[in-house]
């Protein structure tokens, strides 16, 4: 009886430890970001010279509707054009798949494109 005891306390004990080994030895792991993040980062960066260097990107697609979910402004002045557009291509995707599993609407709320313009060393909106 005492060494079932004594066997139930150092297995207890044991499961202890490697719990608080783990608990305590763990490092914090970082958010992963979505692709929506990746994007914004990589077009966080809107400084320019002149309004050549503005560009807009169609991103995404609506629901029941033709057409982007969103346009951005970016900087071609310190950008990788590239891999904007890699990212901005697999967000289009996704939102097609996610549409896919989606009831239709019965009405399509409007996306106003928009003209990029270098406005105070900045790519800006401009709304038509």
């Amino acid at each position: 009886m005492k060494q079932q005891l004594r066997l139930i306390t150092v297995v207890f004990c044991g499961t202890l430890m490697t719990g608080c080994h783990t608990l305590w030895s763990s490092e914090p792991k970082e958010p992963v970001k979505t692709n929506y993040d990746i994007l914004a980062d990589l077009t966080a960066d809107k400084s320019c010279d002149a309004s050549y260097q503005c560009k807009v990107l169609e991103v995404g697609e609506r629901l029941s509707c033709e057409g982007p979910s969103q346009y951005m402004i970016y900087s071609i002045k310190k950008t990788d054009e590239q891999k904007i557009a890699e990212v901005a291509a697999l967000i289009t995707e996704q939102e097609h798949q996610e549409n896919l599993l989606k009831a239709p609407q019965s009405s399509c709320q409007q996306v106003l494109p928009v003209i990029p313009l270098c406005i105070k060393k900045s790519c800006q909106p401009y709304i038509q």
